[in-house]
C-alpha cells in the first residue's frame, strides 16, 4: 500500500467516523434527560437507543482505524516519534476498555451500572490523552494545517465535558466535526499532490 493510498484511506475513515459519531451524539441528546450520581436515587438513567449504540460502535471502530492509519503513515515517514506511538497505543487501549465495558453491560445488565465507571473513566482518559499526543505528532509532521490540528485538540479537550445523560453529550460534536474536517483535508492533500494526466 502506497502512502497516497494510506492517506486516502485514513482520510475517508476519519470523515466517516466523525460524521457517524456526531450523528450518534445528536440522537442521544434527543432522549429524555437522565440522572447523574446521587440524583439517580429517584430518577431513571437515560436509555441509549439501539441505533445510537450501533452508531457508536461503528463510528468508534472507524475512529480507531483512521488513527492507526495516520499513525502508520507517520511511522513510514519517520515522524511518528515516541509521543505519537504512545498516543496510538493509549487510544487503542482506551477503545478496548470501553468496548469491554459495553460487552460487560450486555452480559450483566444488573450490576453493570455500578461497574461502568471502572470502564468508562480509564477508557475515556486513554482516548483523550491518546488523541492529544497524536495531534502533537501530526502537528510536527505538518501533514495537516495548524488550524485543523488546533480544532482537533480543542475538540478533544471538550470531550472531558461530555455526559451522555444530559445535553452535555453535544460537547462531543466539535471533536467529531473537527475529525471529519481533518479527514477531508487528508483527501484533498492526496488530490492536490496527484500527478495531472496529460490533456
Amino acid at each position: 500500500m502506497t502512502d497516497d493510498v494510506l492517506t486516502r484511506l485514513s482520510g475517508a475513515l476519519a470523515v466517516a467516523a466523525g460524521l457517524i459519531l456526531a450523528l450518534a451524539a445528536y440522537l442521544q441528546s434527543l432522549e429524555p434527560v437522565g440522572c447523574i450520581g446521587d440524583g439517580c436515587d429517584g430518577r431513571a438513567m437515560r436509555d441509549t437507543p439501539t441505533t445510537v449504540t450501533l452508531l457508536l460502535d461503528g463510528g468508534g471502530a472507524l475512529l480507531v482505524a483512521s488513527v492507526l492509519g495516520i499513525g502508520l503513515l507517520l511511522r513510514r515517514r519517520g515522524q511518528l516519534g515516541r509521543l505519537g506511538g504512545l498516543g496510538c497505543g493509549l487510544l487503542v487501549a482506551g477503545a478496548a476498555v470501553l468496548a469491554a465495558g459495553g460487552v460487560f453491560a450486555v452480559l450483566f445488565p444488573g450490576p453493570s451500572e455500578d461497574a461502568m465507571p471502572a470502564f468508562v473513566l480509564p477508557g475515556f482518559a486513554g482516548l483523550v490523552v491518546g488523541l492529544v499526543l497524536l495531534a502533537v505528532s501530526v502537528f510536527r509532521a505538518r501533514i495537516l494545517p495548524m488550524w485543523s490540528v488546533a480544532l482537533v485538540a480543542i475538540g478533544t479537550l471538550l470531550l472531558a465535558l461530555v455526559n451522555e445523560q444530559t445535553a452535555r453529550v453535544l460537547f462531543a460534536i466539535p471533536f467529531c466535526l473537527a475529525w471529519a474536517v481533518a479527514g477531508v483535508l487528508l483527501l484533498r492533500r492526496v488530490a492536490y499532490h496527484a500527478p495531472r494526466l496529460p490533456a
